[in-house]
């Protein structure tokens, strides 16, 4: 534990069971699953990151905020934005998009970044990751060029 009284996860890593895993492009993409209800330490991850919950129940406290996820709620995680988890009786199953820092930094030029976390549920950006999880399992011809295109 560091001295802010959580854990930090360097890219790829996380608690959990690793089912697939890519780097593409400096993007870390892994799909996950806990098979068990449990919580989770308070954490961090060293880079920002998109999940998509594909299936289960989840719960997600950020500080004083609890967000409950349901299938296909995509979340935004800042980077090193502590969190700590509970995973439902029924276990889960993410898909997991890491966003390298310099991606960010190139981002901002353009427009603002979310430094808090940001949850969607059934809308377009909940769309495009699905996209993104069907590319991850495709191996067609040009499927980084198009992650990489869906993730921007």
């Amino acid at each position: 534990m560091s001295n802010h009284q959580h854990d930090k996860l360097s890219a790829g890593q996380y608690y959990g069971s690793i089912v697939n895993r890519q780097a593409v492009s400096g993007m870390v993409l892994t799909e996950l699953q806990h098979t068990e209800p449990r919580k989770l330490p308070s954490h961090a991850h060293e880079l920002g990151f998109f999940s998509l919950l594909l299936r289960g129940d989840y719960e997600e406290c950020f500080g004083r905020q609890t967000v409950t996820h349901q299938p296909l709620t995509l979340t935004w995680h800042p980077p090193l934005m502590p969190h700590q988890d509970e995973v439902g009786p029924r276990g889960v199953q993410f898909f997991n998009a890491e966003v390298p820092g310099d991606w960010l930094g190139r981002l901002r030029e353009y427009a603002a970044v979310a430094a808090e976390p940001l949850v969607w549920q059934g809308n377009e950006p909940v769309w495009l990751m699905m996209r993104l999880y069907r590319e991850f399992g495709s191996a067609d011809t040009g499927y980084e060029l198009a992650m990489e295109g869906l993730l921007l």
